[in-house]
């Protein structure tokens, strides 16, 4: 195991080694060394530890000789000089108990990886000998725990980890401008929320991205709350008075979609918390660039708020109070409904500048004051204290209430810096955060949240803030290192090893490992600056060389996903869905092979560009037949690749010929494919055809062979 360098505070010392002991599997046994643990003595028989630091990364089945399903005990002294808090981070593989001076401190039993920044501990020392004890319980798979000093989260690395983010998001975009997740019933709240969120983080609003988002959402008006109020935050955000008729109509839907009781449901269904919180900063955004909220909106919303607050506890100048999803769904309260209802409140209270009758006044001011005082006792960035999931949207909500109230602090927790330190650690490699390939939600959650802070930290040094927009090769001795600027066209330039010296750079790229590489140009500018325009979009790999010395010297291989400007068809897909005659013809569909249901045929017909058929590899002669209950009188018919958004475009086999064979019509139609994944390929008719059967048999590929290659299409349609 490895561990970091032992630390020596001034105000404490760790006496001593780590001792542990276990596993332990019986309920007995467990029982009984906490008994011991919670008496405030130290455990006896315990082996001594071969870490000679107190803080790092404990392999837990190293420690053991093996992984159990079963708890480990770990145990060491410190001395303090005098009483203090003393503030740690920690993290578990998988459930955590940690008790100081018999005290039970944290009990978080979970399944999770270890995140060091994940739990964030106030111990609270006192002067002479202290015993901490901790309890790792691991339910199955590795099993580790840390703990680690508190530490300040770097502005630098919040910036380039909200640009990693937005990166992330960029690339994820589908063609039709939208990102997949929820996109049913709720069309178009994912995507305003990814809008909103983009737009906040500093995206453009001129930039391809948004605009495609924008032409997405703007197709047609929201028909859940959730969509609207994500669509007024991004449209608020934008502030184009273009669209201030659409979110005047929206605001006016919110409006009349609110309860007797002033809460919202979706609409339709059971009224609850979440839905009524976003309905309300949907409308707080459109209301703070000036368009109509008649105050009853605020006033009626209070009151409802209120009917979802639990049990209150404490006398009246401590009380504490929670808030639950709606009265019936639990009988206490969670981090993330009691963050919207402090939030909410203040909104409302905000808007209504103090109009409105003392009694409420009164009642809005203590349920806001009772909920934050229940967010500081279980504050956590851990989880959504009360319930199992939403930790993003818990954490989010944390940032609202932060926010709103212009707090730095929840008691005696740094709520920015536990949340930004968490989420740091948590970012996946792709710049995501977990659920990034079906749910952006938690990557929207999470930039969202770590956005507060850097629009008001100082980012210090022209290199940081350069480099945090580009992608740079790995630093090895002796090797180039090359760096590619985000933008269209492309930036690259090249620094050279100490020591080194040449006239010239060359630079190659191509689309995957097995490729041959493309020269692209070579430079003797300063820096080897050169300038491209990507030949496609998505994943390009990138590689800088020279020569020197007699010496043939290269970087490692950059990846870059290429996202262009806007073009002239970008902003032309986002209505599709609703000019498509098959999504309203009750198609079914067969196929000749698909790999599995959920890439089955079913799919080329669900409006959706997040879905797709696959036929099998060996299926030399694919095919798929449209069967439409009701006639399609069309004059287009349109072809999307399987793959459209940049994060997974690259020279994959696809089809660039079909054959269509119309209702029971013996000669085809000859379709070639536009071979480029990030443009749908239409096909128009010689007049307008009656349709109720098509036929699509694939009889070319590129960068593939039939026969040995798994091909198909996302979304076939028929317009009029």
């Amino acid at each position: 195991m490895i561990l970091t360098a032992s630390i020596l505070l001034c105000a404490q010392q760790f006496v001593g080694d780590w001792t542990f002991a276990g596993p332990y599997s019986e309920a007995k046994e467990i029982a009984a060394l906490e008994k011991i643990i919670a008496g405030g003595g130290a455990l006896n028989g315990f082996k001594a530890h071969e870490a000679k630091a107190f803080y790092g990364h404990f392999d837990v089945a190293y420690d053991i000789g093996q992984e159990f399903v079963a708890s480990v005990f770990y145990q060491h002294k410190i001395i303090a000089k005098e009483d203090k808090v003393w503030r740690v981070r920690m993290g578990s593989d998988d459930g955590l108990k940690v008790w100081l001076n018999g005290e039970l401190i944290l009990q978080h039993e979970a399944e999770r990886g270890t995140n060091p920044s994940e739990e964030h501990l106030l111990l609270p020392l006192v002067t002479g000998d202290n015993y901490l004890a901790i309890r790792v319980i691991n339910t199955g798979g590795t099993w580790s725990f840390s703990i680690n000093d508190e530490k300040l989260a770097n502005p630098i690395e919040v910036d380039r980890a909200i640009r990693r983010g937005t990166d992330h998001l960029i690339q994820a975009q589908a063609l039709d401008g939208s990102w997949g997740f929820h996109k049913g019933a709720y069309r178009n709240g994912a995507t305003s929320l990814a809008v909103y969120t983009l737009l906040s983080c500093g995206i453009s609003p001129q930039s391809a991205t948004v605009q495609k988002g924008l032409s997405f959402i703007s197709a047609t008006y929201p028909e859940k709350t959730y969509s609207a109020g994500c669509q007024l935050m991004a449209l608020a955000e934008l502030n184009d008075p273009q669209y201030y008729e659409q979110m005047e109509v929206i605001v006016s839907d919110l409006i009349s979609w609110q309860e007797r009781n002033g809460m919202w449901a979706y609409p339709g269904g059971h009224w609850d918390l979440s839905c009524t919180q976003f309905a309300i900063l949907g409308l707080n955004a459109a209301a703070n660039i000036g368009i109509d909220v008649p105050d009853k909106v605020w006033r009626d919303a209070i009151e409802g708020i209120l009917l979802c607050e639990t049990e209150i506890k404490g006398k009246a100048a401590r009380r504490i109070s929670g808030f639950r999803y709606h009265p019936g769904y639990s009988a206490s309260g969670t981090l993330a409904m009691t963050a919207a209802a402090v939030a909410s409140i203040e909104i409302c209270r905000q808007q209504l500048g103090g109009k409105y009758p003392q009694k409420l006044r009164k009642k809005a001011a203590s349920a806001a004051k009772s909920g934050l005082a229940w967010i500081t006792q279980n504050f956590t960035v851990a989880r959504n204290f009360g319930f199992n999931g939403h930790r993003y949207y818990a954490i989010y909500g944390l940032e609202r209430v932060g926010s709103i109230l212009d707090l730095s602090k929840f008691g005696e927790h740094d709520w920015y810096n536990e949340g930004a330190g968490f989420l740091l650690d948590a970012q996946h490699t792709n710049g995501g955060w977990p659920n990034t390939t079906v749910d952006f939600a938690d990557t929207l959650y999470s930039l969202l949240f770590l956005k507060r802070a850097t629009a008001q930290a100082a980012i210090t040094g022209e290199y940081e803030v350069r480099s945090s927009n580009e992608v740079v090769s790995e630093n090895l001795d002796g090797r180039l290192r090359l760096h590619v600027n985000n933008g269209d066209p492309v930036v690259m330039w090249t620094a050279l090893p100490d020591g080194l010296k040449t006239t010239a750079v060359t630079y190659a790229i191509r689309r995957h490992a097995n490729a041959p590489w493309q020269p692209i140009g070579e430079s003797s500018a300063n820096r080897f600056a050169y300038t491209h325009s990507f030949p496609g979009v998505g994943k390009w790999l990138v590689r800088a060389e020279c020569v020197a010395d007699g010496q043939q010297v290269n970087s490692t291989d950059v990846v870059y996903y290429y996202v262009p400007n806007l073009r002239p068809d970008d902003t032309s897909y986002g209505d599709d869905e609703f000019e498509n005659l098959i999504s309203v013809s009750r198609a079914t569909v067969t196929t000749s092979t698909e790999v599995a249901d959920y890439f089955g045929g079913k799919q080329l017909v669900d409006g959706s560009l997040s879905t797709r058929w696959f036929c099998k590899v060996d299926d030399a002669l694919p095919e798929f037949t449209i069967s439409m209950r009701r006639s399609a009188k069309a004059t287009k018919l349109l072809f999307s690749h399987i793959y459209t958004s940049p994060s997974n475009i690259a020279d994959r086999p696809r089809p660039i010929e079909v054959e269509v064979y119309i209702n029971h019509e013996k000669d085809p139609i000859v379709v070639s494919i536009n071979p480029d994944q990030s443009q749908k390929t239409i096909y128009a008719f010689e007049k307008k055809r009656s349709i109720t059967k098509l036929r699509v048999v694939i009889t070319k590929v590129v960068d593939g062979n039939l026969g040995k290659a798994s091909i198909g299409f996302s979304e076939i349609e028929l317009q009029r």
